[in-house]
């Protein structure tokens, strides 16, 4: 019995996957996969819409931080939003610097995209997702707390000629003790002038 039916298109094929109902329990479990040859490239909007949640589910999640090196422009810049508006991060290799310290505090952080909008506008991709994992090591000179921690937010993903990542724009809802946590280490820090 046919679930239904999704298409996953790449530059070269198109892949027709059916999904076969085994048990309500498992019904994801079991897929049936169709080649064509005749299938059209993707169009800009499928293919921002992949990068973006490969972002996400390859990088973040899994730690393939070299998957950046095609996902994410050389020049990215990086703002988050909410715990510090007024400072950018510049660069792909500081990027993986980050993801990197981050999966070293938070050594099972999963980010689950909850959807993705595309603008054709701005060639952007807003991406909803939710994040947990636990923290078993230092973060931005905070001991690591063996706590699990939640967050949500959203992210602009704006995208380049090239269909590379070229700015990240970061919304996120924290736990307030994570805020606070975030805000203290902030105050500690020296100031420049």
């Amino acid at each position: 019995m046919w679930l239904n039916a999704c298409k996953y298109r790449n530059s070269m094929q198109t892949f027709n996957v059916h999904r076969t109902r085994t048990s309500l329990r498992f019904a994801r479990a079991r897929c049936h996969v169709e080649i064509r040859a005749d299938a059209e490239p993707p169009s800009r909007m499928q293919t921002t819409l992949q990068r973006a949640r490969a972002y996400y589910e390859d990088v973040w999640s899994k730690g393939l931080v070299l998957k950046l090196n095609s996902l994410m422009a050389e020049a990215h810049e990086q703002h988050d939003m909410v715990w510090q508006p007024k400072r950018v991060a510049t660069g792909r290799s500081a990027m993986m610097t980050g993801i990197v310290a981050y999966r070293s505090a938070y050594p099972d952080l999963v980010f689950r995209v909850q959807d993705l909008s595309y603008s054709d506008q701005s060639h952007a991709v807003f991406v909803s997702w939710t994040a947990r994992g636990t923290n078993l090591g230092p973060i931005r000179d905070q001991p690591p707390t063996r706590q699990v921690a939640e967050f949500s937010g959203i992210t602009q993903l704006v995208f380049d000629d090239h269909d590379q990542i070229k700015a990240s724009f970061v919304y996120r809802c924290a736990q307030s003790q994570r805020l606070m946590m975030f805000a203290a280490a902030l105050r500690s820090q020296p100031r420049s002038r």
